[in-house]
């Protein structure tokens, strides 16, 4: 698991589909419209922002933060 909360790689994600080959994981991601990020050695990762996004929950800015123009 990765030490950054918001990373899900695909030793993680493996284990929460139930999938035994990365494969067939970034296949699925695929198909949900989630495009993995690859590494130097070809494994994958997720954000926690790009799982959400695809389940329809979007984050909104706090409302003590400035506006971006």
């Amino acid at each position: 698991m990765s030490k950054n909360p918001h990373i899900i790689d695909h030793i993680e994600l493996m284990r929460l589909t139930g999938y035994e080959k990365p494969g067939m994981v970034a296949e699925k991601l695929r198909e949900q419209g989630i495009r993995p990020f690859y590494g130097r050695a070809g494994y994958f990762f997720i954000t926690l922002e790009m799982l959400n996004a695809a389940r329809g929950i979007f984050q909104t800015p706090d409302s003590n933060s400035e506006e971006l123009l």
